[in-house]
């Protein structure tokens, strides 16, 4: 909502019309700029008041002025949008599944839909007070529009129609050892989400992550850039769903052999969600010292490998994955404890936990198709807007 719009449904909401309200900004008055910028808004009111007793000595009404200014909290906001080969997989044309085929002709569904949804909410922005910084994530993140930059709608548009799916890399170590072979890197994407706010920091700012994924993660790299797969042929870590654990419930510390991609995306969850150094630390967020960023987190899961993974699907997979022993909904679980880490800043309280598998359910979205995007950013907007105001 702009400024303009917002001061007049004020006025409107309090019973005060036919009162007018002028609103300016730095756009329309040069007194409110500010370096740096700063969203500070004047609104004047007029209304004609009619007097009942002094029509008597001639006065039958007067107009009566009012102004004031205001700051209106800035928003830096972070889209993190997995962009791996499985982001192609809705097209009805086998050979369109492929990114090298369907990026040149823009056809790779669902992540066309993406994107649109991406440029509506991208749209909500009121630049340059507001920014907007752009993460892309397969084997890697890819920084590709920092807060810095993403000071204006054309240039967040630009990196928007920009992003590409990524195609599947070279994996000769495979079979076996799937290592680096897998592109859902879901703690590199909010790694690198999260150090926007230490890099381009404003403190008067409300810092916000908005994550999308198709999947569970199954890639992840250490801090020397090594993949993070453990296990063995033998072990379930080497089977489908690769590179995780086949139950959601282990979770190992970075040290223990058995870390694998769901527990760093976890951790960077807690990194990015957890309160800032100095304030009140939750016992859930214990490991991340000093502190985290104090983001609000959102998170969107996209499609059926969310919520019913074809890899638990024995089948499927020629028998590699042992019946029973791995949960359809990896994906959603890690994508409901994100959303659970940045609704308020404590990993263990969960809004989704009593919630059916497929429903949308605190911070967490579930979108069956690329079609169900727009609203779903939509709602997005305004819980953060609504959080602006408040």
């Amino acid at each position: 909502m702009t400024p303009s719009a917002a001061a007049t449904e004020f006025v409107n909401l309090n019973g005060l019309n036919p009162a007018t309200a002028v609103v300016d900004t730095c756009a329309s008055d040069a007194s409110l700029c500010t370096n740096p910028p700063r969203k500070l808004v004047r609104v004047t009111a007029s209304m004609l008041v009619s007097f009942v007793f002094l029509p008597v000595i001639g006065l039958d009404s007067v107009t009566i002025h009012a102004n004031a200014i205001s700051e209106a909290a800035s928003l830096d906001l972070v889209v993190v949008i997995d962009t791996s080969s499985s982001m192609a997989f809705d097209n009805a044309d086998p050979a369109m599944r492929d990114p090298n085929q369907c990026n040149p002709v823009r056809q790779c569904h669902p992540f066309e839909e993406v994107r649109a949804a991406a440029e509506d909410l991208a749209q909500h922005l009121y630049y340059p007070y507001d920014r907007m910084a752009l993460v892309t994530f397969a084997t890697d993140p890819v920084d590709q529009l920092d807060l810095s930059g993403g000071t204006s709608l054309p240039v967040v548009l630009s990196a928007l129609e920009a992003m590409r799916v990524t195609p599947l890399p070279p994996c000769p170590g495979y079979p076996p050892n799937p290592s680096g072979c897998t592109n859902t890197n879901t703690s590199g994407g909010l790694l690198m989400a999260g150090d926007q706010f230490g890099r381009f920091k404003r403190d008067e700012a409300l810092w916000v992550v908005v994550l999308l994924s198709d999947g569970g993660a199954n890639a992840a790299k250490d801090a020397s850039g090594n993949p993070i797969c453990p296990g063995s042929q033998s072990a379930a870590d080497w089977v489908e769903p690769f590179c995780r654990d086949p139950i959601s419930a282990t979770r190992h510390i970075s040290s223990d052999p058995l870390y694998d991609a769901d527990d760093a995306a976890r951790d960077a969850a807690d990194w990015v969600g957890c309160p800032e150094p100095g304030q009140a630390q939750p016992a859930s967020c214990g490991h991340v010292a000093p502190g985290g960023q104090g983001a609000v987190l959102f998170t969107i899961g996209l499609g059926n490998e969310v919520t019913d993974n074809t890899a638990c699907d024995s089948t499927v997979w020629g028998g590699l994955t042992p019946a029973g022993q791995c949960e359809p909904d990896l994906g959603e679980k890690l994508l409901r404890y994100v959303a659970a880490a940045g609704d308020d800043g404590d990993p263990a309280t969960d809004p989704c936990a009593q919630t059916a598998v497929g429903s949308s359910c605190g911070n967490y979205y579930y979108a069956p198709t690329g079609g169900d995007l727009f609203k779903i950013f939509e709602t997005i907007a305004s819980r953060i807007f609504t959080r602006l105001t408040h």
